[in-house]
This record gives C-alpha cells, structure tokens and sequence, in this order.
C-alpha cells in the first residue's frame, strides 16, 4: 500500500520531463540516502516480477489534491526523531505490520471505546475486503439527475474534502485551509462549463 499510495497516486507519471519519476529506489545505497523520501518504491525484493510491477504503476494517474499524501513528517529542531503518522519505514528492527483479520475477519465485536472517548460501548468490525464488497465502486461518475448508490470519483472527492477539513490540534489549522484545497460540487462545475461555453461561443460565432 506504501507503493501504491505514496509512490503510485501521490506522484507524477514517467513523462519525456521526468522519464524515472517512478522508480524503486536504487539497489546498493544506505537507507539513510532515503530517509524520509516517500516518493520511491520499496521492497523490490518482495515482488515475483519487479519490472512487470513497475509497468504497471506507470500506467496509474497521478491523483493531485492530498488525498494519498504521506504524512510523516521531519521535526526542524529534532530531525532525528520524525513524526512517524504513515509508517513509511523498512527496518527490519521495526516493521510495518498489518493483521490478516484486519481484512478478512467476520464480523465480531471490538472495544474502540479508548479511540472514540466512549464508555462500555461496543463496536461491530468487519473486515475491509467484506466493507468494501458491499459498494458499488465505478469511475463513471453520473449526471446530476441520477440517483443511482456507487462510490464514484464525486463522493471520494467529498470523503477528501472531509478529511482535509478536519482540525489538526498540532498545527491548530485544517489542511484544507493550509493548502487551499475544495472540492467543487458537480453541478457547480456543469454550471461554469455551460456558462463558459456560451460566453464563448456567442464572441466567436458571427451575428444572425
């Protein structure tokens, strides 16, 4: 996931300006060389076909806005000590560990009352592959009059929006503030888009 989200979506195609933008991280340095930089890919040694992979990731966009950033983070004063939020690490010491059941449990009831400030609450878990089974997922977003219930790229982007709305109490800011970003509904943009052409076009196309 490391790949996919930071060195995948959170970055910018091979084009003919930046031909190695997507890349595994040269074999032979120090992991020093590569502390803290996210936008290389990892573990090459864990894929059956590193070459075919990486043929593959070149063909997957670059989706800008944050979404997929990593957010670990370098502190100025103590840069030996960052702020690890992702986890982008590969020591062998200390590794990055993810329980199958996570993804693949039947439903069970878990004890999130620490994480959600609640008391003798219970919680029901699924797991993310059974979560995700239960949507619609499609990259065709519908026009505005459809009613039709699929995850498509408008309610991500709202899910984003949502995200960088939320208040950091570290920074004592929201992201979509810091960074300026909104997600303009659908029917905003149709609306600009047919304004726009119509302005246009009435400035180009001769008189009746």
């Amino acid at each position: 996931m490391q790949n996919l989200f930071f060195a995948t979506l959170n970055q910018e195609m091979n084009t003919d300006a930046k031909p190695k933008n997507r890349k595994f991280r040269h074999q032979g340095k120090t992991r020093g060389q590569h502390y803290m930089v996210h936008n290389v890919y990892r573990y090459r040694e864990l894929f059956k076909q590193p070459d075919a992979a990486l043929a593959l990731f070149e063909t997957m966009p670059f989706l800008n806005g944050g979404l997929f950033e990593c957010l670990d983070r370098t502190d100025k004063e103590n840069p030996k000590q960052p702020s690890r939020i992702d986890g982008f690490r590969d020591r062998a010491d200390n590794p990055l560990s993810v329980p199958n059941f996570l993804f693949f449990c039947d439903e069970q009831k878990v004890d999130l009352n620490p994480i959600y400030g609640t008391k003798n609450k219970h919680y029901d878990m699924r797991g993310l592959i059974d979560i995700f089974n239960s949507y619609k997922f499609t990259i065709a977003e519908n026009t505005p009059i459809e009613e039709e219930i699929a995850l498509d790229p408008e309610m991500l982007g709202k899910v984003c929006e949502n995200l960088l709305a939320a208040y950091n109490p570290e920074t004592e800011a929201t992201a979509r503030k810091q960074t300026g970003s909104f997600y303009t509904p659908r029917e905003v943009v149709d609306y600009m888009v047919d304004e726009s052409l119509i302005v246009y076009l009435v400035r180009k196309m001769p008189s009746p």
